[in-house]
């Protein structure tokens, strides 16, 4: 085997090791929606977000003069909202709403 053949193979490898690892997750993930709609994870109709820097990233997405407002997750949060049309806090907590699945 020359080398180059060596490097593809181990190429080949790596992304079939990161597509069973991102299946994995996601496959944990999906099985876990039904209950996402759950009341139980709301707040006043609002999805809670299980993680501070979620909650930081939706300020950052939704005001200008948040401190989060320039970190790229902020930036990307805010373009993915306007893109899509939904609200940022659903994006963040992966619950689009149910009028759209």
């Amino acid at each position: 085997m020359s080398a180059m053949q060596d490097v593809a193979a181990k190429r080949l490898k790596l992304a079939g090791i990161c597509l069973l690892a991102f299946s994995t997750s996601a496959g944990v993930r999906l099985l876990e929606a039904p209950r996402w709609y759950a009341q139980a994870y709301r707040l006043d109709g609002e999805v809670l977000l299980a993680t501070h820097d979620a909650h930081a990233w939706v300020s950052g997405a939704e005001w200008d003069d948040a401190f989060t407002a320039r970190l790229p997750m902020a930036l990307l949060l805010a373009a993915l909202a306007g893109a899509t049309g939904i609200d940022s806090v659903n994006l963040a907590s992966g619950c689009p709403p149910r009028g759209l699945r």
